[in-house]
C-alpha cells in the first residue's frame, strides 16, 4: 500500500522553521501520554516545578500545560518560539488560561537566566542534547572532545537547576541508528515541486540531520544541516556521572524507540 503525504504550496522557497511547522514536528514530536507516564513514575506529581530546557515548537510543552504543573519553559531558537506561540494559539491556551510565554536562552545563559531558581524536574528530550557539541541549522567539522565537554559542561548547568532528589529527562538516538530517508511531505514552490525527506545521515563520528528537498524533475537537494557529534549510549551515561548526577536509568523503550530516554537524579 502506497502511503501518502501531506503536501503543502508555497509562494518562496520556505524557511527551516516553516518546513518544520509544516512537515516535520508531527513526524517527530514524542507521545505525550508516554512521557507523563514517565514523569509521574519518576516521583513527579502534579504539583511540581518543571522546566522544559528546549521546548521548540511546543508539540509536548502545550499538552503539559493542560496538566497542572508548574510549567516553564525555554529554548535558544527564536524561531522555534514563534511557532510555539503559534501552537498555543491553535490549541486554545490563551481562551483557557494555561499559557505561558516560553523565555528565549541558550543553554550557556541558564545559570544567570535562573538564578535562584531549582526545578524538581527538567526535560531535554527530542534529541537536542547532542546539540550542545555540535551545529543547530549549521555545517562545521565536529571535534570529538570539544563536542563532550559542551555536553558536560550543560549537564552541569542542568544539575545545579534541580532540587535534591530531582530529576531530568534526557533522550539521544539510539547507538543501532541506521541512515535515514523518510518522505514526509510534498511541497509546490511556485511551480516548482520538492519531495521532502527527513534526513540522517553520517560519516564517522559526524551526524547530519537535515529537512532534505529534492526537486522532482532535475533531483536537485538543498536543506539545512543539523551537524553533531554521534553521542554514544556509554558517553552519555559518563558524562552524566561527571557532571554531577548521582544516579540514571535508561528506561526501556522511552518515549520513542529511535530515541532512548535517560532518567538521571540528583542526590
Amino acid at each position: 500500500m502506497i502511503r501518502s503525504v501531506p503536501k503543502f504550496t508555497f509562494e518562496t522557497m520556505p524557511t527551516f522553521h516553516q518546513l518544520w511547522e509544516s512537515c516535520m514536528e508531527q513526524h517527530l514530536t514524542p507521545t505525550t501520554d508516554a512521557v507523563i507516564r514517565l514523569l509521574y513514575s519518576s516521583v513527579i506529581d502534579s504539583g511540581s516545578k518543571l522546566l522544559d530546557t528546549c521546548v521548540g515548537g511546543g508539540g509536548l510543552a502545550v499538552e503539559l500545560l493542560g496538566y497542572t504543573y508548574d510549567m516553564t519553559m525555554a529554548d535558544g531558537d527564536s524561531g522555534m518560539l514563534a511557532l510555539f506561540e503559534k501552537n498555543a494559539l491553535k490549541k486554545g491556551l490563551h481562551k483557557e488560561g494555561l499559557y505561558r510565554k516560553p523565555i528565549l536562552a541558550k543553554w550557556q545563559e541558564f545559570p544567570s537566566v535562573f538564578s535562584g531558581c531549582q526545578f524538581d524536574g527538567l526535560i531535554c528530550c527530542g534529541n537536542s542534547l547532542i546539540y550542545a557539541g555540535g551545529y543547530w541549522n549549521h555545517d562545521g567539522v565536529v571535534d570529538r572532545q570539544l563536542a563532550l565537554t559542551g555536553i558536560r559542561e550543560t549537564l552541569a548547568i542542568f544539575r545545579r537547576l534541580l532540587v535534591p532528589g530531582g530529576h531530568l529527562f534526557v533522550d539521544k538516538p539510539s547507538d543501532n541508528e541506521q541512515p535515514t530517508e523518510d518522505l514526509v511531505a510534498c511541497i509546490n514552490v511556485a511551480g516548482d515541486v520538492y519531495d521532502v525527506f527527513f534526513s540522517v545521515r553520517f560519516a564517522g563520528d559526524r551526524r547530519t540531520a537535515q529537512i532534505l528537498l529534492r526537486h522532482q524533475v532535475t533531483g536537485e537537494e538543498m536543506g539545512t544541516p543539523n551537524v553533531a557529534y554521534r553521542l554514544k549510549d556509554s558517553e552519555l551515561e559518563e558524562l552524566l556521572l561527571q557532571a554531577g548526577f548521582a544516579s540514571f536509568e535508561r528506561v526501556a523503550g522511552g518515549v520513542n524507540s529511535h530515541l532512548p530516554l535517560w532518567v538521571a537524579r540528583v542526590l
